[in-house]
């Protein structure tokens, strides 16, 4: 019985010593230029949407001054300033990876 189970470990241990193992793939440099251009563009979006929210809510906030509601534009500048760092962190993540 144990002549059997010799027989098949060492079977099995001839079929995985002959399976490749595969190396990390690697994208053709075309596609990575081309990934590259489009990941910065959008990146240039974030930065340019972010600017434009900023500068809407000083807006706001100047206009609300008049009316003694200026505070409550503090959230909207908190939440701007939030989505600025994901915006920023998501950048770096990628670039980490890549």
């Amino acid at each position: 019985m144990s002549t059997h189970l010799e027989t098949a470990q060492l079977f099995a241990y001839r079929i995985a010593s002959q399976v490749p193992v595969p190396g990390p793939a690697d994208a053709p440099q075309e596609l990575k230029d081309k990934a590259s251009a489009i990941l910065g563009f959008v990146f240039w979006g974030v930065g340019a949407l972010a600017v434009v929210a900023v500068m809407a809510a000083a807006a706001a906030m100047f206009f609300a001054h008049r009316n003694g509601t200026a505070s409550e534009h503090g959230k909207t500048i908190g939440m701007i300033a939030l989505g600025c760092a994901l915006a920023s962190g998501a950048s770096g993540f990628v670039n980490f990876l890549m």
